[in-house]
């Protein structure tokens, strides 16, 4: 068995398997780029509801 550094390891694995992993990430990374969380369209759809009913 080969002795690879995990990194490499982990970098071939991604290369031969696509579509195989998934990456989580936290609301942090969402907000950075300016795309709403769950919990800014729970707010959003409480304003619009609160909205059409005066």
């Amino acid at each position: 068995m080969l002795d690879l550094d995990p990194f490499d390891a982990l970098a071939l694995s991604l290369h031969h398997n696509p579509g195989v992993f998934a990456l989580l990430v936290g609301s942090g990374l969402s907000r950075a780029a300016d795309i709403p969380t769950g919990w800014d369209i729970t707010v959003e759809l409480v304003r619009r509801l609160a909205a059409t009913r005066g």
